[in-house]
């Protein structure tokens, strides 16, 4: 585990209620941008195998084939999670395709604390993301419990 950032359009990724990012919402970005790669079972491939309900092992999967350091040791992983998306550990570069993704889906980017990224992969002053509309709770995961 790392640090994570979120593809979110709750005011705070880990709240229970708000607007959730389906998972077919999710495949249909992955699936129409090229730079993007399923890694995940889909619902007919599950069935095809025999299984009723689709994979546990991460059906939302998706890698960035276009990052710069992709690799053997290096891979931009993104995850379809409930409602929101993540991506692990980030470095510039995978912020801004976060960025452009969560825009595609009309959602924001937001760290475990509750910080909001930019397009230029940099956290957001508050006014900032307040004059972009975007909602903001600087609240650390572990009090979310």
């Amino acid at each position: 585990m790392g640090y994570e950032v979120h593809i979110t359009r709750r005011q705070h990724w880990l709240d229970e209620d708000g607007p959730a990012i389906g998972l077919n919402e999710w495949l249909k970005v992955v699936h129409s941008d090229p730079e993007m790669h399923y890694e995940g079972p889909t619902k007919e491939e599950a069935l095809a195998a025999g299984n009723s309900t689709i994979s546990p092992e991460e059906p939302g999967l998706a890698v960035w084939r276009a990052y710069s350091k992709h690799g053997p040791d290096a891979v931009a992983l993104f995850c379809h999670y409930e409602d929101h998306v993540t991506a692990t550990n980030p470095d510039e570069e995978i912020l801004r395709k976060v960025w452009k993704l969560a825009h595609r889906l009309k959602a924001k980017v937001q760290g475990d604390d509750g910080e909001i990224y930019g397009a230029d992969g940099k956290v957001m002053s508050d006014a900032e993301a307040i004059a972009a509309g975007l909602s903001i709770q600087r609240k650390p995961w572990w009090k979310f419990w």
